[in-house]
């Protein structure tokens, strides 16, 4: 089928990559519904004109404005911000992309770091409930972390010292 990959510059050494599967032409909010990357559309007064089915869940529902999602405005791309979930409040990676009118698309990522005190182990911690399945890998393609939804999606025990060849036939190599 036919993708299409955009790439944008969060800031001087972090890129929010996104590969959309064009075979669904019908566009617009069914391909951002399809998105597993939390992810809305504000307005340029702050105002929520769009939010994907995974923010929605992870936000326990619909909300009208920023500040209903974020405790620390303004947004800058590309730091953690904290997201005011249900009952309880995550930090994470933010990534802005500004578009037509004045409006942005706002996106969740996981982050490297959440602050210089925390040990890796519990910035892992920090994703491990974002509705996006996701796996930390080394260099050498050994899968050094995964969350929760990697783990139901891959169905398969990931142990230390686990290859992505071993997991998915054909990755593992270098790209």
């Amino acid at each position: 089928g036919h993708v299409r990959l955009s790439v944008n510059a969060i800031n001087d050494d972090t890129f929010l990559w996104r590969l959309e599967d064009l075979s669904d032409r019908g566009g617009g909010a069914r391909a951002a519904d399809a998105l597993s990357l939390p992810m809305l559309t504000a307005g340029p007064t702050g105002t929520v004109l769009y939010m994907n089915e995974s923010f929605r869940r992870l936000l326990g529902g619909r909300v009208k404005n920023l500040n209903s999602v974020f405790s620390d405005l303004p947004l800058v791309s590309g730091q953690v911000h904290k997201v005011l979930c249900e009952g309880r409040t995550l930090e994470s990676l933010v990534a802005e992309v500004p578009s037509h009118g004045g409006r942005r698309e706002i996106y969740l990522l996981p982050g490297d770091s959440l602050s210089e005190e925390r040990a890796p182990a519990a910035d892992w911690d920090a994703i491990e409930e974002l509705p996006v399945p996701l796996l930390r890998l080394a260099p050498t393609g050994e899968v050094l972390s995964s969350n929760r939804e990697a783990r139901v999606l891959l169905d398969h025990p990931i142990k230390a010292g686990t290859r992505m060849a071993d997991i998915l036939g054909g990755l593992g190599r270098p790209l």
